[in-house]
């Protein structure tokens, strides 16, 4: 038997569950079923080993362009923290997105130097847009 906590309407019930054979049954045919599935992805695995690599949200581009930083979602540019020319270091905030009333930081995925600035505050953007690229400092 399990115990959970569940939540309705704000009021907290404490649930008993116990286990009876048709569970056990249901038990044996998910693992089953899981093994039908472990195959199937064995199957994709080889598939898209001949498949070109999908694009990162933050993509790199050629090492003449930098790094592209592109949106995770449609949304909103609420602010920008860096100016053009100016250092970042891996993982420091850069921009603020606003989606669906959600606020994400866009973080720099490399040491570098803001090379180019493609949005401004206010402005809107599409998922898979680029809003900066910085200069690898690693070079």
């Amino acid at each position: 038997m399990e115990s959970y906590i569940v939540e309705v309407n704000n009021t907290e019930y404490e649930v008993t569950i116990r286990e009876n054979d048709r569970v056990a049954n249901n038990d044996k045919m998910k693992k089953d079923n899981q093994t039908e599935v472990d195959k199937t992805s064995e199957q994709k695995t080889e598939k898209e080993k001949n498949q070109p690599e999908k694009k990162d949200q933050r993509k790199q581009a050629d090492s003449a362009e930098g790094i592209e930083v592109t949106a995770p979602m449609t949304g909103k540019v609420l602010s920008v923290k860096v100016e053009k020319d100016s250092k970042v270091k891996r993982n420091q905030v850069i921009m603020t997105l606003e989606a669906m009333k959600m606020e994400t930081e866009i973080v720099a995925p490399a040491d570098g130097i803001i090379k180019e600035i493609l949005v401004s505050e206010g402005s809107k953007c599409k998922q898979e847009d680029t809003l900066i690229v910085i200069e690898d400092g690693g070079k």
